[in-house]
Parts: C-alpha cells; sequence; structure tokens
C-alpha cells in the first residue's frame, strides 16, 4: 500500500540524499585530476609513430667522422631498439605497462642516438676535411668532397711517371667498411686547389694512416705536404716515425724538423696529429701526446701557388726529372698504404680537441 508523503518525509529524504552526495564528493574529488593534469596513457598508435620516426631515423643519417654523421655502432644500438618495439607492437594482447615501457625505452634510444651527432671541432679554423665515403668511381680528375663545407674538394691524380704512375684505389677502413678509404701506392695522391688557408702561420693536420711497409731505402714516405720542405710536411721516415718539417718565416730556408720519438708499425691503423704555432711542435698519437717540442716561428712556403698534396710531396706536374732541379723527383717520395678520415685546420688544436677528434673516429 502507498502512503502519501508529507512535507516532513520529502524534507527528510532530500537531506539524506544530498549528505550521500557530498559523502561521494569528499571521499573520491580530491583524488581526481583537473583537464590541465590529465595525462592519457600512451596508445599503440604512438609507438607505431614512434617506430616510423626510428626507421626514418636510420635510413636517412650515416656513421662517420663528418659533421651530422654517427659515431661507429650507434646505428645498431637504434636499429636493436627499434626492433624490440616492433615485436611489442604486433602482438595482439598487449599491458599498457608493457605498452608504456617499450614506448619509453625507444624514445630513449632516439634521444641518445640524436645525442652522438658528430659535431665539428674548430669549424671556423677547419681548412678541409675529406672522409672518402662517397667512392662511387675513382678516375684520375674525380672530385672527393670537401666535408668542412669551405669547398676544397680534393682531386684524384696520377703520380709521376718515375714512380710508376699510381693512382689512389679503393680500401677497407680501420672499421672494416669496404671501400671507404684510399690506398696510395706508386705516387698516387689527391691534390687540393692552393688556397692562403693553407698557409695561415699555424698549422694542424689529422689523419688515420696505414703503411703496407717501411722503406729503408726512402725514408720519406709522404702523407700530407705543401711545396714539400719549401713549406711544411708530414711523412714517415725509414723506421716509421712520424715526421714534421717546416720552413720557418722567421729564418727561411733553415727547416724546422721534429719527429714523434716512435714507430707506426705497418699493419696497423694509427690517428696522427701534429700541431704547428706558438712557439710548440705537438705530435699526437691516437689521441695522447708523443711529443712536445718547444720551437718559435710560424710556417712558411715561399710559392703559394703549390698545390696541397697527400701521398706525394708535391703535386705530380711539379716535379722534375732533373737531378739538380728543386723539385727532383728523386729527392722525393710518396706513401705506401692507407689514408682516411684527412683534416686540415689554420690554427693550433689543443690536447682537447685533437682528443675529441680521436674519440669521435676511433674504430
Amino acid at each position: 500500500m502507498n502512503f502519501p508523503l508529507n512535507d516532513v518525509c520529502v524534507k527528510r529524504v532530500a537531506s539524506r540524499t544530498l549528505l550521500a552526495l557530498t559523502l561521494i564528493v569528499v571521499t573520491f574529488g580530491f583524488n581526481g585530476c583537473s583537464d590541465s593534469e590529465f595525462v592519457p596513457a600512451p596508445s599503440v598508435t604512438e609507438l607505431s609513430k614512434r617506430i616510423t620516426a626510428g626507421i626514418k631515423l636510420v635510413t636517412s643519417t650515416y656513421e662517420g667522422a663528418a659533421t651530422g654523421n654517427f659515431p661507429k655502432g650507434s646505428r645498431k644500438i637504434l636499429i636493436d631498439s627499434i626492433d624490440s618495439a616492433q615485436k611489442i607492437y604486433v602482438k595482439t594482447n598487449i599491458t599498457q605497462a608493457l605498452l608504456t615501457q617499450s614506448l619509453n625505452n625507444l624514445n630513449t634510444a632516439i634521444d641518445t642516438y640524436m645525442s652522438k651527432k658528430v659535431i665539428t671541432v674548430d669549424p671556423t679554423n677547419l681548412v678541409g676535411q675529406w672522409t672518402f665515403d662517397e667512392l662511387d668511381i675513382l678516375e684520375e680528375g674525380i672530385l672527393l668532397k670537401d666535408y668542412s663545407g669551405k669547398g676544397n674538394n680534393a682531386i684524384l691524380k696520377r703520380g709521376h711517371e718515375y714512380w710508376g704512375r699510381g693512382l689512389p684505389t679503393r680500401g677497407t677502413d680501420r672499421n672494416g667498411n669496404v671501400s671507404r678509404t684510399l690506398h696510395f701506392d706508386h705516387g698516387a695522391n689527391i691534390e687540393i686547389p692552393y688556397t692562403p688557408e693553407f698557409n695561415q702561420g699555424q698549422i694542424s693536420i689529422s689523419l688515420w694512416v696505414k703503411l703496407d711497409t717501411l722503406r729503408p731505402f726512402l725514408a720519406n714516405q709522404s702523407l700530407a705536404s705543401l711545396n714539400r720542405k719549401n713549406g711544411y710536411q708530414l711523412f714517415t721516415d725509414n723506421i716509421g716515425r712520424a715526421v714534421f718539417t717546416v720552413n720557418p718565416a722567421a729564418t727561411p730556408g733553415t727547416n724546422i724538423t721534429d719527429d714523434n720519438a716512435t714507430v707506426l708499425f705497418p699493419g696497423n691503423w694509427y690517428h696522427i696529429a701534429v700541431t704547428f704555432g706558438n712557439g710548440h711542435m705537438v705530435f699526437y698519437r691516437n689521441g695522447v701526446v708523443l711529443k712536445d717540442h718547444i720551437h718559435a716561428g710560424t710556417t712558411l712556403t715561399t710559392n703559394p701557388g703549390v698545390n696541397f698534396v697527400f701521398g706525394q710531396d708535391l703535386p705530380t706536374d711539379k716535379y722534375s726529372l732533373n737531378p739538380l732541379d728543386p723539385n727532383a723527383v728523386d729527392q722525393g717520395g710518396f706513401l705506401r698504404g692507407y689514408l682516411d678520415e684527412l683534416r686540415v685546420y689554420k690554427s693550433v688544436l689543443t690536447v682537447e680537441q685533437v682528443a675529441s677528434i680521436y674519440a669521435a673516429e676511433k674504430p
């Protein structure tokens, strides 16, 4: 039987309802989030987008020492992380915790990869950087890109007939990458057209070298040269020491010559750097100072029209067969071995800068 509700009953019911609603608000209201505080859980779609971004990053970047590249092995780490994320993505039943963890791991891998991008050391004073990463065709006259951005592209050249007219050939680099370095023999060389940037009084040369053999009857295996001893030259002597000679501005014709006091054994890759200026000639091997010679003066070349050369001590067309000529070919020398990651600076690199180059380029 139904009884009509009087005013008192209605008020009691309303009061109880209001109390219940108040308790609900008090109990749960303070545990909620405002719209601005709400963070949605990661979705499968979001993971898919990051996987796509990771794949695009891997396929559009390269390993190497040039600016914008990434150190050896860094791409594999990112690829492994992408593979792990893809395995989670294709699962039919994914827990939210597993999805979140996979997305976080992939984001971390992408951020870590980007943090390793190669940044040029002392870019203002970098005259040229040649990495040999684009060795598609090797013919005389082919240009090899200068990665410094200065436009000092190198030209592939044959050696002098006295040496056998050698031409640089492809080789396997220190990381085991095929056709990513150059092998030199019989005068094979690369030539960079002269620019005053090569002759600014101070100089730093950084390169990787692997000798085929020592040459006891020909002391000069030229690595890098600007007009031979009339300017400056980096070479290895008959027992495998790296030697640098410069023609000082203060006393032209009285060359300053010193060595790194250690042997470069054939068949092994070494990072060699030499700096000259501020009263010092400093030799480095594998990022570490080997010898610091105190010398005054600055570099000088008496013939600024001579091109810079790697692998031979003069441009081929500057040699003379006359043994009495200052450019006599039989007084010169060429490299029998490999060169890679060449850099020339018009400044004196610091210990930290040389170590940084080695760290970025080491196997």
